[in-house]
């Protein structure tokens, strides 16, 4: 197992979960996309979806697990504590061209991702 670790998910939704990951992914806070999900519907309905998120689906939001590295137990595993749940929403901003909605979250708090947050700024950081 060059290269993995095996990680132990403490507490939450994905309390007592075991996952091999590749060791470059084990970073001190890991978010875990949970499989409930609210999907667009049409004239502005809104739909909740159980199960994985597809990569192209017409999502609005959806919650994420976050857990924080804390330790190693006595098997070695690399043990992730929960910490909290975030939701994460779809840019609001609207593309034109493409008749859709922007295909990246927003920004924690926020309507709009970095690249179509209003502001006067040039750059966004």
């Amino acid at each position: 197992m060059k290269g993995k670790v095996n990680c132990l998910f403490a507490g939450g939704p994905q309390g007592d979960e075991a996952l091999t990951l590749a060791a470059i992914h084990c970073r001190e806070q890991l978010s875990l996309e949970q499989d409930l999900w609210i999907k667009a519907g049409a004239g502005g309905a809104a739909t909740v979806v159980k199960g994985r998120r597809p990569e192209r689906a017409d999502w609005l939001s959806y919650t994420t697990a976050v857990y924080e590295k804390t330790r190693r137990d006595r098997e070695g595993r690399l043990v992730y504590e929960f910490q909290r749940l975030e939701t994460v929403q779809r840019c609001s901003h609207v593309l034109e061209a493409k008749g859709r909605l922007c295909k990246h979250p927003a920004l924690s708090g926020q309507s709009y991702c970095r690249q179509h947050s209003p502001t006067d700024e040039k750059y966004h950081y």
